[in-house]
């Protein structure tokens, strides 16, 4: 796997020092390196890389800025930073990693296997979508700590008072925000609302049964059940491929 990385930060011993660290990676191919986002954003456009070691707080264009600017494909992105306090903006983002200065060789190359994973994961994915897809991630903050898992990780989410819980396969969080603002970070359509209260993953759904006449029982792979409401009982069909059955009346 030819992985194809731009350096762009604006301290010259930063990117030295990643520069190093990468050849001595016959994967990874340094196609080029700068200290601005004006430069940034032409290397980018012009030779549509992979992988980009991306720093923060720069002159005139940082490194959001950056981003948010890329017209070509997204690559893969690792913040390289000195200040932990753009972290969750960072993962909001879609980055691959946030990696705080000074870092050691463990640390950094840490960050480097988790972008291979994610650029071969990515690759399947789209050549088995035909070209589609989402990332497959969800980041939150709960009791302090900015919590990242795969959408395979979480099972469910419920809205409790002012917080929601979300239940991953290992364990509970609560996240102190409001289960439409939760819904906006959930941008992949494995996540599906079935109540006012419940967001189920469908890939953790095995079965639909009746309950009370009328109403429907969503039961996951755990053994949690949760209510489908009437409002979300056409999206849950079209979800489940069940519209030429209909067998929700």
């Amino acid at each position: 796997m030819g992985i194809k990385a731009l350096i762009i930060d604006d301290e010259p011993l930063a990117r030295q020092r990643i520069h190093a660290l990468l050849s001595s990676d016959p994967e990874i191919e340094i196609i080029g390196e700068c200290g601005d986002g004006n430069t940034a954003l032409g290397l980018i456009q012009e030779n549509e890389p992979d992988l980009l070691f991306l720093d923060v707080q720069m002159p005139n264009i940082d490194g959001f800025d950056v981003l948010a600017s890329i017209k070509s494909k997204i690559p893969a992105i690792i913040f390289v930073t000195a200040f932990d306090m753009h972290a969750v903006r960072a993962f909001e983002s879609a980055a691959i990693d946030f990696v705080l200065k000074p870092f050691s060789r463990t640390r950094f190359f840490g960050a480097i296997a988790r972008a291979k994973n994610h650029l071969t994961t990515k690759s399947q994915r789209l050549s088995n979508e035909g070209g589609t897809g989402t990332e497959g991630r969800v980041v939150f903050r709960s009791n302090g700590k900015i919590m990242v898992f795969g959408i395979d990780n979480i099972e469910w989410i419920e809205a409790r008072a002012n917080y929601v819980r979300v239940q991953t396969l290992g364990a509970q969080y609560e996240v102190r925000e409001s289960i439409s603002s939760f819904e906006k970070k959930l941008l992949h359509p494995k996540f599906i609302r079935v109540h006012r209260s419940f967001i189920v993953n469908l890939d953790r759904v095995s079965m639909l049964e009746p309950c009370n006449g009328s109403e429907y029982i969503v039961t996951l792979i755990s053994g949690k059940k949760v209510p489908l409401g009437r409002t979300y009982r056409s999206t849950m069909r079209r979800a489940l491929g069940l519209d030429k059955y209909d067998p929700m009346h």
